[in-house]
Order: structure tokens, then sequence, then C-alpha cells
């Protein structure tokens, strides 16, 4: 049973650091404290998605949006910095790109610090209404639901088409969250690898941060081909690092 007292306290503990994450950004502005705080908001999210198997998601949906506004807004700062760091790596040329990743990154940062405080409010009253909608879950529950996203992740990552690629690694991140929240009994009966959900997830983020960039890119018709054909290169590296590491997934993932 994953009792109402530890979503309680995992709850309140993922409010504090979400927050503290939104004073740290606003009083420095570094790119590091805005990815640390898309992680927080992603065990947030989780979290909700936890509260959907007993609550349903008619009940969530202000939940999710809420979360879904400052989610956004620091991706799109986020996505700015990654496309210029992928240029510059990879020699690319796009002034257009370039440009407009630049404007993001110089008015962004500072509209989103502006409404931190608007932003901490949101956090707050998120929190408490999770509160007041957190129950117990019976173990049979949670586990056919982790059960029944091993088989989807599955699916994907052993062949499927790369369009779905981020969606799996959605799936996993979650998973991954929120196995975190499941009492010891449980996790030691499920005995999920989360090392090997981890690095899995994080072979299709790099492969993700390049997708996005060269659909970007392709966009903007300009010179210096050969920087973004080493970059189409590298993300097919990562495909087949997916594809690998994808293989016999349930197998692995279940120890």
């Amino acid at each position: 049973m994953l009792k109402r007292t530890r979503q309680r306290k995992y709850l309140i503990k993922r409010c504090l650091k979400v927050r503290r994450r939104l004073r740290t950004f606003a009083s420095s502005g570094e790119q590091q404290e805005l990815h640390k705080l898309r992680v927080e908001l992603k065990k947030l999210k989780a979290f909700i998605k936890l509260v959907t198997l007993y609550r349903g998601n008619k009940q969530l949906a202000v939940q999710l949006r809420s979360i879904r506004l400052v989610f956004h807004h620091a991706g799109v700062i986020r996505e700015a910095d990654l496309n210029l760091q992928m240029m510059q790596q990879f020699h690319i040329n796009r002034p257009a790109v370039k440009d407009k990743a630049g404007r993001i990154l110089q008015q962004e940062p500072g509209k989103f610090r502006s409404h931190v405080t608007h932003y901490d409010h949101l956090i707050k009253d998120l929190v408490r209404s999770l509160l007041r909608l957190i129950r117990p879950l019976r173990d049979r529950k949670l586990k056919r639901w982790i059960d029944k996203q091993v088989e989807k992740i599955a699916v994907i990552v052993t062949g499927t088409p790369t369009d779905q690629l981020h969606t799996a690694r959605k799936r996993i991140k979650h998973l991954g969250y929120i196995y975190e929240i499941c009492p010891k009994h449980l996790r030691n009966k499920l005995a999920l690898n989360a090392d090997y959900l981890d690095q899995l997830q994080d072979v299709i983020g790099e492969w993700h941060d390049m997708d996005v960039a060269i659909r970007l890119l392709d966009a903007h018709n300009g010179r210096n081909q050969a920087g973004l054909d080493k970059l189409r290169k590298q993300r097919e590296q990562e495909e087949k690092e997916i594809l690998k590491k994808g293989k016999h997934f349930e197998e692995k993932v279940l120890n």
C-alpha cells in the first residue's frame, strides 16, 4: 500500500525543491539552475500522473495546466540555449536561427525571472490542491500501472519509428520517478533496473536534442552543410545506441 503519509511527504519535498530552484534561477539566471528546475517540475508532473490512478484525469486538468505553463516557459529558454550549443559544436552557420535563439536568451530569462513570484504562487496552489486529493493506493493497482508502462516503452524502444522515442523517454522518466515513491517492499518485489532506465532515457535525450536542432536548422537554408551532415551522423549514432540499449528491454529493466 502506498500510504497517504508517504505521498504527502514526497509532494511537500518536491514543492520545496521547485520553489528553491525558482528562487535560485531568479537570482543567478544560470542555465544549469533552469535545467534542475525542469527536472523537479518533471517529478511533480509524474506525481500528478500517479494521482490520476485514483482520481482520474478530469480532476487533475487544472494542476497539469499550471505546471505546464512554468515548464513550457523554462523549456523555451533551455531549447534556445541547446540549439546554440549544437550550432557552435558542429560549426553550423544559420544566422536566422542564431539570431532568434540569441533574442530568446536575451529576453526570456528576464521575463521568466519577473514571473517567478507568480510561478511560485502557482506551485504552492497546485500542491495545496494535490494535498487535498491524495489517498492510499493499493500495491496491485500501482504494479498494474508500472507493468503497463514497461510494455508500452518496450514497444517503442525495440524498433519502432523514431518519432515515438521522445514519448518513450517521458514514459521512462515517469516510471522512474514513480518507482522512487513506491514503498520499499513493492520496489523489492518489482526490482526495476533503475540504472538501466536512467541510461536509456539519457541517450534518448541526447538524440532528441539533436533531432530538434536538425529539424529547426533544416527549415533554414544556408551554407556549411558539412556541419549539419556531421550532426545528422551523430544523431544516427545515437539512434543505433538506443536500439542497442533498447534490445530485450523488458528483460533488462526487470533484471
